[in-house]
């Protein structure tokens, strides 16, 4: 048994899982593409490439381009990005900026071009070996405000209820033979912030003592990582006119999640001795690390020398995702609370969950695109994409019949969630002599099946220069990419104003989010 004491009056006060447990949002943070290409020109036209070719971006884009290579090359593509975020939560702004350095695309092509002596129909094609990145997950928001209304301590009471205290009392993470603290109702029990509503009789009701507390809330919530595609790749060129590629993808997850939230209550706003602690910091942390394989299909035809026409395929790509998770929270008491003995001062109470383990599988949908480009002569290009991806058929599932159990209803969340969309891609290229002026957009809608008033439309809008030698080539691409977002640092279903009766809704944090990402490429021809 497990009580809290306020000293001076000498009365009673009246699984290990992440709160990033929600797989029903992968969807849209790992099928949600928001790079094309790699390269400083693909971006710089915001990827809408599906009938360009002769590009190291190709290969990730439309394979069938390579076969437009007549001479082998190398190119490396570093990436500096810079993400920036405004937040709007409780009535309050808060600003934040975070930067990144990565790398958005390596690879090499081999040409096996036939020459212009030899009169086959199949005029060769070219072997590519690379890495391209294809999502980036670096991000930060922070938020605070002041709440009269909930605290993160309702969630932990409604995680516990139901649970006998006996089972929590199990978890004592001073006992070398408990099973250690396994879920966030474990943690909040034993660091004082929940206990029983009738300790010793193996209650499975629950309470935070909370009175008229008035809470300040501080938060930052912090993603890190990318995905990126490993390709081997191949395009042929038939008479000039039709080019055939195809990509095997082998893809990678590496996805970092943390969140830091601190709750202080406000003095000045509670009853003298009646604080349920001064103040808590609650992280949570969440990684996913993911291998996945796809393939792509693709063709460029020649319509007229000016006009060409593409159209590639991407099967579903199957992942074996493995997540590891805990959580810990550090609480500081006022000094008339006190512990079991009724002397000991609580002071500050720090505890961690068990570090959490699972493993399980994730398909993206497949995914349709259909480009077109027009040729001005040597004078440049205009080219643009449509992408029809039907989010509604991503997919879940364990590795084995329980945890199977477990995820397949999160399809049917999915399927409700999301809903089928078409993205929009438009680039313009114009040369003068050596030297390339490149500029583009990109469009793509917000793939949730639900309103909540928050524009989650990616808007991106990019531009580049390039410099073309003879057998040595540089560019410069940029693309800020702006959407907005929610973020709920926890969320309550049966909670309610104990004056009022009213349900309690959590307040929710508004961001505005912008991401530039800034791309050389620096590539070299070879025979």
């Amino acid at each position: 048994m497990k009580k809290i004491f306020f000293s001076a009056s000498l009365l009673l006060c009246l699984v290990t899982q992440s709160s990033f447990a929600q797989y029903e949002t992968y969807p849209a943070i790992f099928g949600r593409q928001t790079m094309y290409g790699g390269t400083a020109r693909y971006t710089a036209i915001s990827g809408a490439a599906t009938a360009l070719g002769a590009d190291l971006g190709a290969a990730s884009v439309n394979p069938a381009g390579l076969g437009m290579y007549r001479k082998s090359e190398f190119s490396f593509s570093p990436i500096f990005g810079f993400s920036g975020s405004n937040t709007s939560f409780l009535n309050e702004d808060t600003r934040d900026k975070k930067g990144s350095f990565s790398i958005g695309n390596l690879g090499i092509a081999i040409c096996g071009a036939k020459s212009d002596l030899d009169k086959s129909d199949w005029r060769g094609g070219t072997f590519s070996f690379g890495v391209t990145r294809t999502n980036s997950f670096h991000n930060r928001i922070s938020f605070s405000g002041t709440d009269p209304n909930s605290s993160i301590t309702d969630n932990f009471v409604e995680q516990a209820n139901g649970t006998p205290e006996n089972t929590l009392l199990s978890e004592n993470p001073n006992d070398p033979n408990g099973s250690g603290i396994v879920d966030l109702a474990g943690l909040a029990y034993w660091s004082y912030l929940i206990n029983s509503v009738a300790p010793g009789t193996n209650s499975t009701q629950y309470t935070n003592y909370k009175t008229t507390e008035i809470f300040k809330k501080d938060a930052t919530y912090t993603t890190k990582g990318a995905q990126y595609q490993w390709n081997i790749a191949y395009g042929a060129n038939y008479k000039d006119k039709l080019y055939l590629g195809g990509v095997l993808g082998i893809n990678t997850i590496n996805f970092r999640e943390d969140l830091t939230y601190t709750e202080t209550v406000d003095d000045s706003y509670t009853a003298n001795g009646t604080d349920m602690f001064n103040n808590m910091t609650f992280d949570d942390y969440n990684r996913i690390k993911g291998t996945g394989v796809n393939l792509k299909l693709g063709y460029i035809y020649k319509v007229v020398d000016a006009w060409r026409i593409g159209t590639t395929i991407t099967t579903p790509t199957y992942y074996w995702m493995n997540q590891q998770y805990n959580s810990d929270v550090t609480a500081v008491y006022p000094p008339y609370l006190v512990a079991d003995d009724s002397i000991t001062p609580l002071g500050t109470q720090s505890q961690s969950t068990n570090t959490g383990y699972f493993k399980f599988n994730y398909t993206t949908p497949l995914k349709l695109a259909i480009g077109t480009s027009v040729f001005l002569g040597k004078m440049g290009f205009i080219s643009g994409d449509i992408e029809y991806v039907p989010y509604q058929l991503s997919d879940l599932s364990g590795r084995n019949s329980s945890d199977d159990k477990y995820l397949r209803p999160y399809n049917k969340i999915i399927t409700n969630t999301y809903k089928n969309i078409v993205n929009f891609r438009l680039g313009a290229e114009l040369r003068f002599n050596i030297v390339s002026v490149r500029l583009g957009s990109a469009y793509l809608p917000n793939p949730y099946n639900y309103s909540d008033h928050v524009n989650r439309d990616m808007a991106q809008f990019s531009g580049g220069l390039g410099i073309r030698l003879q057998d040595v080539y540089f560019d410069l691409g940029v693309v800020n990419t702006r959407y907005a977002s929610s973020y709920q640092p926890y969320t309550l279903s049966n909670t309610y104003d104990q004056y009022t009766g009213q349900k309690i809704v959590p307040p929710t944090a508004v961001s505005k989010n912008s991401l530039t990402n800034v791309v050389l490429t620096m590539g070299f021809y070879f025979e």
